[in-house]
């Protein structure tokens, strides 16, 4: 039923994103969803790696064959003029030349919240479970809790020496802070298998970039450089 909407939502929106969880048991299905996904005419994607401290060394390394599968099939693209956006390899490239580090990734608390069947306010969607109830930000009918929310607005991610030196640091968000907390105990602290992840697709960013840039394909340059040129005017 979803898959014979989607053609109507295409026709409308044709900038709507396919959004893939991936986990240590669908990881070798990454370039099989993507193959989908541009069957079902999708030009934009996210495939978001999940439970990030289940991963073993195979799993990630498989992960890694099957995103530079992903971008032999962008070069490809690219190459007859179509541009396919998939997310953390086009941030990094369009986000190559910063050297900053973001540490208000995520707009839990800030930009965003959720409200449960009983009113309940929490940072996200993803938040609301009987063990973060200290998180929760208040209820609709009752009261808002402000020193929770400060929580939020005033954490940052964690900054290690290794950061600052990461290959990954122009497209890393500090992972999800809900995820973050389930796992480390600290919203602004990731599992270091995240950081891992974080820099295989930098490696795939940065072996498109280098092909394509060496080649000066038109629809690449157009897509990145020209973009930061106008900016500079």
């Amino acid at each position: 039923m979803v898959e014979a909407g989607i053609s109507r939502i295409m026709r409308i929106h044709h900038w709507a994103t396919a959004r893939c969880t991936v986990v240590p048991e669908n990881c070798h299905l990454l370039f099989e969803n993507f193959l989908y996904f541009r069957k079902l005419g999708y030009t934009r994607m996210a495939f978001v790696p999940g439970r990030c401290h289940l991963w073993k060394n195979s799993d990630i390394e498989r992960f890694a064959t099957e995103l530079l599968k992903i971008v032999e099939e962008l070069i490809i693209a690219f190459r007859y003029d179509i541009f396919i956006r998939v997310k953390c390899i086009h941030e990094y490239i369009e986000n190559r030349q910063n050297t900053t580090i973001d540490k208000n990734p995520c707009g839990a608390g800030r930009g965003m919240a959720l409200i449960d069947v009983h009113g309940g306010i929490w940072p996200c969607h993803r938040w609301n479970k009987e063990a973060f109830q200290t998180w929760k930000i208040g209820n609709i009918y009752e009261s808002f809790d402000d020193k929770v929310r400060t929580q939020l607005l005033e954490g940052r991610t964690v900054i290690t020496d290794e950061c600052n030196t990461c290959s990954a640091k122009q497209i890393c968000s500090g992972g999800c802070p809900c995820e973050n907390l389930e796992i480390t105990g600290d919203p602004f602290s990731q599992h270091h298998n995240t950081c891992r992840i974080s820099r295989i697709f930098v490696l795939a960013a940065q072996h498109l970039h280098d092909v394509l840039y060496k080649e000066q394909n038109p629809t690449f340059l157009k897509t990145y450089y020209e973009k930061e040129q106008d900016e500079l005017r």
